[in-house]
């Protein structure tokens, strides 16, 4: 970030210093701890830094949506040993600050930052909210990532874990919620298969690795086999996932999902 990002970014941070109060105290009652304080299994900075960070993206016209962003992902994980607050914010954070494939738009939804047309701004807020601030994924997330911690357990150092976190986290964003379950299965079948067969582990080196591939293919940026005949909705559209037509959308998303079956 520039010197003068930096400081638009304090600029607009004290400009919603009421609205970053209220979620740090809406926090602090329903959680028990201290915004400041980084939680147990966070790696992704306390919940102070992050609500600091989402103020800064956005604008005036922004508040009201930034403070439901906050407050959101507090109500989202209250009961979650891993996927916490802090962790949960940013990856939101993340995807509002990367390019997103969320809506079927052609040329899929651009950082938030890059955008200064107010409907833009608010096609990509409203694409990245309808996609994540889900709490039905959210319990999807904690529940694979904890099968991760099982079935893993110490073969791999505890970063993996964080990565397969985040990882999973954005795969569950791309999906439907009627999605959810298949993508459920695909995950256990995946731990399992990469615990006890040495082909899996020699190609993906670790699980997030293969979810990380399987999102590449959800996003148009491979293909996965099997799909020739699968149609998008719109002739000016890359074939993705929230591009394909209804009929053929479980399909794709099962080919994505094929390529972890790496054959013994």
């Amino acid at each position: 970030m520039s010197f003068l990002d930096n400081i638009n970014a304090a600029v607009r941070r004290k400009i919603h210093q009421r609205e970053i109060d209220e979620s740090l105290r809406h926090f602090e009652h329903h959680t028990g701890h201290e915004a400041e304080t980084k939680q147990t299994f966070a790696d992704m900075g306390t919940f102070r830094s992050q609500v600091d960070r989402l103020f800064s993206l956005g604008n005036a016209a922004e508040t009201a949506e930034a403070k439901k962003i906050a407050e959101s992902t507090i109500g989202s994980t209250l009961t979650n040993r891993y996927y916490r607050a802090a962790d949960y914010l940013s990856d939101v954070l993340d995807e509002l600050e990367r390019h997103s494939y969320l809506t079927g738009e052609p040329l899929g939804e651009p950082p938030l930052p890059s955008l200064s047309e107010r409907f833009e701004r608010e096609l990509k807020l409203k694409a990245v909210t309808e996609a994540w601030l889900v709490p039905l994924k959210v319990g999807a997330i904690e529940s694979s990532v904890t099968r991760h911690a099982k079935i893993i357990g110490r073969l791999l150092p505890y970063a993996a874990l964080q990565r397969y976190e985040r990882a999973v986290a954005r795969l569950f964003a791309l999906a439907d919620e009627s999605e959810q379950t298949l993508i459920r299965d695909h995950l256990e079948s995946l731990l399992e298969r990469w615990r006890h067969a040495e082909p899996v582990r020699t190609r993906f080196p670790e699980p997030a690795d293969a979810v990380n591939d399987a999102i590449a293919c959800l996003n148009g940026e491979s293909t996965p086999d099997g799909i020739s005949y699968v149609r998008a909705r719109r002739a000016d559209a890359a074939v993705r996932l929230s591009t394909v037509v209804p009929e053929d959308r479980q399909h794709y998303l099962n080919a994505s999902l094929a390529r972890w079956n790496v054959e013994p």
